[in-house]
């Protein structure tokens, strides 16, 4: 009975560990770091962004820091 417990736990913590994420929905965030004499300064957040329009796959750049897209259009992935 003990070692049926263990197992079932260790099953839902590998579950709650291991999850898949649709390519479509994720968003990946990219920080650039700027190294001066001082130190490190942080610059803009740019966040890419992916949709399902009209059957291809697509992606655009989004500057989280000042709100604005990078790029004028979507970019259709093959």
């Amino acid at each position: 009975m003990k070692k049926t417990v263990i197992a079932i736990v260790a099953c839902l913590v590998l579950a709650s560990v291991i999850n898949p994420n649709t390519a479509y929905a994720k968003d990946s965030k990219n920080v650039q770091d700027v190294k001066i004499e001082s130190g490190y300064v942080r610059g803009d957040v740019i966040v890419t962004k992916y949709r399902v329009h009209n059957g291809y796959y697509q992606y655009r750049h989004w500057n989280a820091t000042q709100g604005y897209w990078v790029e004028d259009d979507w970019i259709t992935i093959a």
